[in-house]
């Protein structure tokens, strides 16, 4: 009888340090979920900033070019507005898909039509600032990039 008594008390000792357990791991993972759950949200806003900062880039760089037209058939006008025009999807896209910008730019100019080729074309005739960005592959030299060739014509009249 003795054996029974002290083996349903450790059975019930054994039951609540389980139960103990249990609920330290449960609140465990609830800790975890909120805390997933607000890195998720302060992603999500700093994706929306960055978005926002990088469209008013992009328009500042666009604005510095009102004599390029996109009706304009040169080469080097089309390339030139496609890589400025899409300076906020390129870093999104590499950023946040985890991409390289070379596969952004691939990637949206498949979608806009646009060939690759031509776009590596004109990045090697341009000055070796601009095509050792291009060759760097990173975000920060893409966003140079652009900056340089938005005033690439001011370049032009300097010399």
């Amino acid at each position: 009888m003795l054996v029974i008594v002290v083996l349903l008390t450790l059975m019930v000792f054994v039951a609540l340090v389980l139960f103990n357990r249990v609920q330290q791991l449960q609140q465990q993972v609830y800790r975890l979920q909120r805390y997933s759950r607000d890195k998720q949200h302060h992603a999500e806003a700093n994706q929306r900033m960055l978005k926002c900062v990088l469209d008013a880039l992009q328009r500042r760089l666009l604005e510095g070019l009102p004599h390029l037209h996109p009706t304009d058939q040169s080469l080097d006008v089309s390339c030139r507005l496609f890589l400025i025009s899409n300076l906020s999807e390129v870093v999104l896209r590499a950023s946040g898909h985890g991409r390289s910008v070379h596969q952004a730019v691939e990637h949206i100019a498949a979608k806009e039509k646009m060939d690759m080729a031509s776009i590596q074309l004109f990045v090697r005739k341009q000055p070796d600032g601009i095509v050792q960005a291009w060759q760097r592959n990173q975000i920060s030299a893409y966003i140079s990039l652009c900056c340089q060739i938005s005033r690439l014509p001011e370049l032009a009249k300097a010399s």
